[in-house]
């Protein structure tokens, strides 16, 4: 008794941590519960004992030959090589050789003390975290092409930087992470792309002068939430433009498909309603394309616009060989939008 006591008193840490790697690394690879004890608590924690025999099984139906391999390194006898502690001796690498056999190269193990004892750092909970941390980072990203398919560029530029921040402590290589990443920078593309002419809510625009009279040319659009069926039963948005074009300001409903329209005056006659407002008639110009109709007085309908700045506008239209269908515009922005164009044409 007092030479084991003597013993131990005169084992150093960098004994104690070559004796656990070489009882892990020497241990058959079918005796998963003896191994599977020397395993550190945050490992355990990520992987039961259960799942590490499930993991095993399946290698050994689905690789034989690896498996094989695995078991048949299991008759090298080691040595220790050399042994990496930290300055505070509880947690390091420890580096074995082979002794004898065929087997040239080197294996290394991670150990760590808990309390007393020391044990074999698998990596399983690194690993885990990371997984967790990707997978979390996949669902920020997800959220934010959410936003930005609802137009919400701010909020969803905000995300992506929750990504980067999720994605940080994931090294470079992490399969799910590079996965992510390029989700990450396709987005911040698209997102380069969409808030270009951006003007707030859904609407987009841009101006430039005209190269013949120097005047300053004004385009906003605004697309539907909802699509119209045309006469071959397709889908397609609507979309609200108001322009200044060579000084004329004009606002029309592009409805992305024909229009029953009366031929004789050139008109099209529908329904239209601001929010909860009750429903008025809508009677504009229809364009030479038969697919547009032109709002008359478009001033008065860009006052209008503005006053419903974050609300929605319900247009009901004649599609061609359909019956009537309405699309909603949501138009929160619009007093900005409006403004830039009336600003073209002089107010």
């Amino acid at each position: 008794m007092l030479i084991t006591l003597i013993l131990a008193a005169c084992s150093t840490p960098e004994d104690e941590a070559s004796e656990i790697a070489l009882r892990y690394a020497n241990l058959p690879l079918t005796e998963v519960e003896q191994s599977y004890a020397m395993v550190c608590a945050d490992d355990k924690a990520a992987k039961s004992l259960a799942e590490q025999k499930a993991a095993l099984e399946a290698l050994k139906e689905s690789f034989p030959d690896l498996f094989k391999e695995k078991a048949e390194e299991d008759q090298v006898s080691r040595s220790v090589q050399s042994v990496e502690l930290d300055a505070g001796k509880t947690s390091g690498t420890v580096h074995l050789e082979p002794t004898k056999g065929d087997e040239t190269d080197s294996q290394s193990f991670r150990v760590q003390k808990e309390g007393e004892d020391w044990c074999i750092v698998t990596g399983w909970a690194e690993i885990k975290r990371y997984e967790d941390a990707a997978t979390k980072a996949q669902g920020l990203v997800d959220e934010a092409k959410s936003l930005k398919e609802n137009w919400k560029f701010d909020e969803a530029s905000a995300k992506l930087d929750e990504v980067d921040i999720a994605l940080a402590e994931i090294p470079e290589e992490h399969f799910t992470a590079v996965s992510v990443r390029s989700d990450v920078a396709f987005e911040r593309t698209m997102l380069d792309t969409l808030t270009k002419d951006w003007l707030g809510g859904r609407w987009s625009g841009s101006t430039e002068k005209d190269p013949m009279t120097d005047q300053e040319n004004a385009v906003v659009y605004l697309e539907s939430l909802d699509s119209l069926t045309n006469s071959v039963g397709l889908g397609k948005k609507a979309a609200l433009i108001v322009r200044c074009q060579k000084g004329k300001f004009e606002a029309y409903v592009n409805a992305g498909t024909v229009l029953d329209s009366n031929w004789r005056y050139d008109t099209v006659s529908g329904q239209h309603r601001f929010g909860d407002a009750k429903a008025e008639k809508l009677i504009g110009g229809v364009s030479t394309s038969r697919d547009a109709v032109f709002l008359r007085d478009p001033k008065s309908w860009a006052r209008r616009f503005k006053e419903s700045d974050g609300s929605k506008w319900l247009v009901e239209l004649p599609v061609y060989n359909r019956t009537p269908q309405t699309v909603t515009f949501d138009l929160t922005g619009s007093t900005k939008a409006i403004d830039m164009v009336l600003g073209a044409c002089g107010g």
